[in-house]
């Protein structure tokens, strides 16, 4: 899982820094989707993976990682031609990893307490 999780955050890094009229943003640009979107879904994943991997404290602080990460990139993406930089895209990252974390946490914690359940014989 943690390797996958690399791999999201090497595609989301990529992805910020190509520039503007490369063909992969070409590519997406296809599917017709909201840049806001994007940014929160992008960022939802890569707060999906911390609340399995980490514990809680651990947990939080990579997402709060993870979203410096957005605000560093954005700011990057200033330097990059076709870009640009725009605060509602890092506020898209902000609502992803809070998002992606907390529906993550939850379910994870839903899991472990079902688990516990089922291996202690009470009824679930």
């Amino acid at each position: 899982m943690r390797l996958l999780w690399v791999l999201a955050i090497a595609a989301v890094v990529v992805g910020s820094l190509l520039p503007g009229s490369s063909p992969v943003l070409g590519w997406i640009g296809m599917l017709h989707v909201n840049d806001k979107a994007e940014h929160f879904l992008a960022y939802a994943v890569l707060a999906w993976f911390p609340a399995w991997l980490y514990s809680r404290s651990a947990a939080l602080g990579t997402c709060g990682m993870l979203f410096t990460l957005g605000v560093l990139l954005e700011i990057v993406q200033a330097a990059v031609p076709g870009r640009s930089c725009e605060l509602a895209d890092a506020l898209a990252d902000l609502a992803g990893v809070v998002s992606g974390f907390a529906v993550s946490s939850v379910l994870a914690v839903w899991l472990r307490m079902m688990r516990s359940g089922a291996s202690s014989g009470s009824p679930a």
